[in-house]
């Protein structure tokens, strides 16, 4: 069975896909059961291809084989190259602003709920597989985010 691709056999971006986000698409990475492969974000990422979001689309089926949580699923686009900045406002700001929530959600500015996680970043050799089947490929990064303390409300979760 042949993959639904974004690349024609070139490796080039389909110009379908471009058009479609000059059109106003909103691209998510959706990193769920099967919807991450290092050799596809590389090949977008290196075209300037970039995700309008990143979500971790974590379920019970996921949660312990393929994703484990958002911060893991960050951790990939960094060490794709994304700066911290551009990663974490895509899992914030973004998209809240898409949702027309800015004012209250994805941001720490007075006034907003304060629901914040706050990471910090671990050196050392993470191994990260992606997701496609039925090869799957594993990479080790050298730095992976994790969690610290979560807020929700102004609370302590």
């Amino acid at each position: 069975m042949t993959r639904a691709s974004i690349f024609n056999e070139d490796g080039g971006l389909i110009p379908e896909v471009s058009r479609a986000k000059e059109r106003g698409v909103l691209f998510d990475v959706a990193h769920g059961r099967n919807n991450f492969c290092w050799e596809t974000a590389e090949l977008a990422l290196n075209q300037g291809f970039l995700p309008t979001t990143i979500s971790s689309d974590l379920t019970l089926n996921t949660v312990n084989i393929f994703v484990h949580n958002l911060p893991t699923v960050l951790s990939k686009f960094i060490h794709l190259g994304l700066p911290l900045y551009d990663v974490v406002e895509r899992c914030t700001l973004a998209p809240a602003s898409l949702l027309g929530m800015n004012d209250r959600k994805g941001t720490l500015k007075i006034g907003a709920e304060a629901d914040i996680a706050i990471f910090d970043i671990e050196d050392g050799e993470f191994p990260i597989w992606d997701n496609i089947r039925p090869c799957k490929e594993r990479r080790m990064i050298k730095s992976c985010l994790k969690t610290v303390g979560v807020f929700k409300g102004g609370k302590t979760v």
